[in-house]
């Protein structure tokens, strides 16, 4: 990088680093969260939580969807604030709204798939409003998109199968991400949606082998743009799942995750966003002002959210303790 880019980086993003430095401190430490696995009630799971940020939202919970409803308030105030706020460059912020909007519509299709009111699921994170995703007024490419993933989802008997909704949003959410970290000409940018396409990608191969799929169906799913090939997953794909998983957790963006969690899905998905917040955070190390710090607290803050439900839901649904740790092995150490 020039000095001039330097400079101007420096320039951009030296308001929202101070921010972000400010709401580092407020992240949960690892006493927090070995307090909550100890714990044996929601109570004091809730009380433990009441000393951090997010006391005041979780006062009144007592069933799973409680929890969500709670959790999606936070998220909206903890994440949705510092984006408002801390006075970032437009293609950051919209890079970061336009990951939320798939994630809204991953919830709205969950929602429909499971039964239950779309405000669960929505947090209001994106470029459209909970109320209007709620109601389906969707601009006509959230819209476009919206058909196409239901249309990848769908059974025979016309039900949506939730793990196909996933695969599916995952699918067109990072390429877009990919076109769009292009159109920036962030060099930051482009680095993080290698790390986001890798993380689909491997993804795409631990739902497509969970589902007994023979290996060309990955062809729908893989994404250009990343450190694996179309070839090379093919290859691993052809491996027991332990191979395959000891294959993919010993070089690259998945190297310093535990094989076993791979192909267990209630531990995956949240081990992919701590892959993509470490990687942030690694970056972040090495800038005083940038992109990277941005990145790594959204990211990092989004994990801690999914343990923090974790944890609740865990205690609510009685999931033993130990099982929860071993969920969390990957993302509290």
């Amino acid at each position: 990088m020039t000095g001039t880019a330097t400079i101007r980086g420096s320039l951009e993003f030296g308001f929202a680093t101070g921010r972000v430095r400010a709401c580092e401190t407020r992240l949960l430490g690892r006493s927090h969260l070995e307090r909550l696995l100890d714990t044996d009630s929601l109570g004091e799971q809730v009380r433990i939580l009441s000393e951090s940020v997010y006391g005041g939202y979780l006062d009144d919970v007592s069933e799973i969807a409680d929890v969500e409803l709670a959790l999606r308030r936070a998220s909206a105030d903890l994440l949705g604030r510092f984006l408002e706020s801390a006075n970032l460059p437009v293609h950051v912020v919209r890079f970061l709204r336009a990951f939320e909007d798939y994630n809204e519509l991953r919830g709205l299709l969950k929602a429909e798939a499971l039964g239950l009111a779309p405000d669960v699921f929505l947090g209001g994170l994106g470029t459209v409003n909970a109320e209007k995703f709620a109601a389906g007024r969707l601009p006509a490419y959230l819209a476009s998109v919206l058909s196409v993933v239901r249309g990848k989802a769908l059974l025979d008997d016309e039900t949506l199968a939730l793990d196909r909704i996933d695969q599916a949003v995952d699918a067109e959410m990072y390429r877009a991400l990919f076109r769009q970290a292009k159109a920036a000409k962030s060099g930051f940018l482009n680095k993080m949606a290698g790390v986001m396409v890798d993380v689909a990608n491997v993804k795409a191969l631990v739902r497509t082998k969970a589902r007994g799929l023979p290996s060309d169906t990955l062809a729908d799913s893989f994404i250009a743009g990343g450190s694996l090939t179309q070839e090379g997953l093919a290859g691993v794909y052809r491996y027991s799942a332990e191979e395959a998983a000891a294959y993919m957790t010993g070089f690259g963006v998945f190297s310093k995750v535990d094989p076993e969690a791979l192909f267990e899905p209630a531990r995956f998905d949240v081990v992919a966003d701590t892959v993509i917040a470490r990687h942030a955070r690694e970056e972040a190390m090495l800038v005083a002002a940038g992109p990277e710090p941005v990145f790594a607290y959204f990211f990092l803050r989004r994990v801690e959210i999914a343990i923090v439900r974790t944890l609740l839901c865990g205690m609510i649904a009685g999931v033993p303790r130990e099982l929860l740790r071993a969920r969390l092995r990957d993302v509290t150490r």
